[in-house]
């Protein structure tokens, strides 16, 4: 026997199922069961595109976590991918969280700090590092990302929910880069006064 149980509010439920036996003896009761189901609602909700970043193993296995090793990243971690267009490019990737309860709650992003020798500032930055999300309303979120280099960037965040102890686990990454590429037209030689086009050219990548 299969059950399925889906719920359309926050609550509690208590049914009981009975199954129907033909020619069952009058003497006999009919197979019953209690059921419950418990439907509960989020707090908040990420509304991401999907990523492949881990579970694809596009992640290098050489990249160090939050806490500084190469232990396996929280299955829980939302990944957050930029894609720059070269470097010293300000990138922003906006996102929204929703609130489906009823109620307020302030909110705050905090970075992780990961050990590491690189002194370099962190190419990342948050936008919204906290604010108060209505109930039942969505809050924009905007991170900035500008790299400095071609190498592969990572940052470390959490956002969190004091008063409910929420901390959600998040991973930027500069996933994909393309540079710019200059083209130079060499002419032909050419008689004065005579037109060429653009076909008539030799094209190389600078």
């Amino acid at each position: 026997v299969t059950l399925k149980f889906s719920p359309t509010e926050v609550e509690e439920c208590r049914r009981v199922i009975t199954c129907d036996i033909p020619n069952l003896p009058d003497d006999q009761d009919p197979v019953a069961r209690s059921v419950n189901g418990k439907a509960l609602r989020p707090l908040c909700h990420f509304d991401l595109p999907g990523s492949d970043y881990i579970s694809a193993g596009r992640r290098k296995p050489d990249m160090t976590g939050p806490g500084g090793g190469l232990d396996p990243l929280d299955p829980a971690t939302k990944i957050v991918e930029f894609t720059s267009l070269g470097t010293m490019v300000q990138n922003t990737m906006r996102f929204h969280v929703a609130n489906p309860t009823n109620i307020s709650y302030e909110f705050v992003w905090d970075r992780v700090e990961v050990p590491s020798s690189d002194a370099t500032a962190s190419p990342f930055s948050c936008l919204t590092r906290r604010g108060v999300m209505s109930g039942g309303r969505r809050y924009e979120m905007a991170f900035d990302f500008t790299p400095t280099c071609s190498k592969v960037h990572e940052s470390f965040w959490v956002f969190r929910v004091p008063e409910h102890r929420i901390d959600s686990p998040f991973l930027l990454g500069r996933i994909l880069s393309s540079s710019f590429t200059r083209l130079r037209g060499q002419f032909r030689p050419s008689q004065a006064s005579k037109s060429l086009f653009i076909s008539d050219l030799s094209w190389k990548s600078l």
